[in-house]
């Protein structure tokens, strides 16, 4: 690749951080074109791996006792900071609730078109578009995780250096390492080279449980349908599982198409609430449940200095893990209470958290890897002395006073939005030549398989972060096109309501 080459790529990603950064004055010149309906989960994804950036990099840019705090409930120990309060330090510590939101989510957008060929009783076309979805599902999720971890490790040859995490360690030479590289990832350790990656597991496993949800319930009546998915979530609820969190995503999305063609439940009908405001009441809760989710405590008791604790305490069903069941409602509460309030759809819908969400997977990937080589650095150069005992030559490079409250000191905050431009940068890139290449493969090797032309080919799909992904490139439906046509159409009778 020449000099002109990287040039006019660093250029054109340039322009792309410009325009999602800019205002929207020439729009108003412009009929906009109007929303997907899941573009508000798009910009939720974005905004959501941006708060398990910053968690991470509250981690990596301060000493371990400081960050026990950041992540501790209020009061523990006598710590009280603006940034542990409630509401407050999902910004700061809101990564464990993000990745529950990347799972409803999920369960959302994978639903969204199996459950419309269910309503539509299309039952041929949800047999072969869930039939794609399952062949392409492991390859949208893992390609990348292969790409991004093989260049991770082979960096450590490249230019000489070791993980600043510690682990794993670099052995003798890259032969080596890329025997290890490939028994690590053969053994279905695919967290071994990248911690943060133990989620790509739980959302191909998640996805699998919603298809198979889908397809056996796919003739019931809605009542009775609804009646399982509710079921089958307080199960695994019950059960501290993930996937009961994707079946939160798919049971909204079930709920919302049903609104949508007027065949609520009488009982949901009474259950919406009259004035839409009052859904940020539940919103607040949301917020307010999640941080419970965070943390190294290891007892509800610990929480004894928050607002409200007392009540939690006794509201919590025995042998449950408490960590486990109030992320699950917080985040709950937030996705449901965002989707039925307009100012904050109309918020995620914006174009710097829209752009967020288009590179949020490569997003979640590669920040790991950047903390851990040029992060450490940085942290470690701007003032955070005796942290990493292997960096001691870049201790206070560029030192920067100290000062400021605990989670926003200045020697944090410039080495992260240094580090936030690079690794955005990086992850365009990423999406650009792995993420998005990708895509196209695995659909082209499904579409090899096929006796004639794919006609789900334009079926869009959601990965940890990645909720749907734009293929341009692929012919449009008809078929499917002509599902939903009201002549094409079958009335369904739901006899039996809920």
């Amino acid at each position: 690749m020449t000099y002109h080459d990287l040039t006019q790529q660093a250029l054109a990603i340039w322009r792309d951080l410009r325009r999602a950064a800019s205002t929207s004055k020439s729009q108003s010149a412009t009929v906009a074109r109007p929303p997907r309906p899941t573009a508000w989960l798009d910009g939720l994804r974005g905004i959501a791996a941006l708060l398990v950036f910053f968690m991470h990099n509250e981690d990596v840019g301060h000493q371990g006792s400081d960050y026990v705090i950041l992540e501790n409930p209020y009061g523990l120990a006598g710590e009280k900071h603006f940034v542990t309060f409630p509401f407050v330090r999902t910004l700061f510590s809101g990564g464990h609730t993000a990745v529950f939101t990347f799972f409803i989510i999920s369960g959302y957008a994978l639903s969204y078109k199996p459950l419309q060929l269910v309503h539509s009783q299309d039952l041929r076309s949800l047999a072969k578009s869930t039939g794609s979805a399952l062949f392409r599902r492991w390859g949208r999720l893992f390609l990348p995780l292969y790409v991004s971890t093989f260049c991770w490790m082979s960096s450590w040859y490249i230019f000489g250096y070791d993980s600043g995490r510690g682990e794993p360690k670099r052995l003798a030479s890259w032969t080596a390492e890329l025997r290890r590289w490939w028994d690590i990832h053969n053994n279905g350790n695919y967290g071994g080279y990248n911690v943060h990656l133990w989620t790509i597991p739980e959302e191909f496993w998640g996805s699998i449980f919603i298809y198979c949800i889908i397809l056996a319930t796919s003739m019931f009546t809605d009542g009775v349908r609804l009646s399982t998915e509710l079921a089958l979530c307080a199960y695994r609820v019950y059960l501290n599982k993930n996937d009961a969190v994707f079946i939160v995503g798919m049971l909204l999305c079930d709920i919302s198409l049903l609104a949508e063609a007027e065949r609520l439940p009488k009982i949901l009908k009474r259950l919406t609430p009259r004035y839409n405001a009052l859904w940020y009441i539940p919103l607040l809760l949301g917020l307010y449940l999640a941080p419970f989710g965070h943390g190294f405590a290891g007892d509800i008791h610990d929480f004894s200095g928050y607002p409200g604790w007392s009540i939690l305490a006794f509201l919590l069903p025995p042998n449950t893990s408490f960590k486990y069941y109030y992320k699950f409602w917080g985040c709950t509460l937030i996705v449901v209470s965002i989707s039925q309030l307009g100012f904050c759809r109309r918020m995620f819908e914006g174009r710097i958290a829209q752009y967020l969400g288009r590179v949020s997977f490569s997003f979640y990937l590669l920040h790991g890897p950047f903390l851990w080589s040029v992060g450490v650095r940085l942290y470690a150069a701007c003032g955070l002395e005796n942290r990493y005992t292997d960096l001691k030559a870049w201790d206070n490079m560029m030192k920067i006073p100290d000062g400021g409250p605990l989670g926003l000191e200045p020697r944090l905050l410039v080495p992260l939005l240094i580090i936030l431009v690079l690794v955005l940068a990086l992850s365009e890139l990423f999406t650009r030549y792995v993420d998005q290449p990708s895509i196209k493969f695995v659909h082209w090797c499904f579409s090899w398989g096929q006796p004639l032309e794919l006609e789900d080919s334009q079926d869009q799909q959601s990965s940890l972060p990645l909720l749907e992904v734009e293929v341009r490139n692929y012919p449009e439906r008809t078929l499917m096109t002509s599902a939903f046509s009201p002549s094409m159409r079958r009335p369904r009778s739901s006899s039996r309501q809920l």
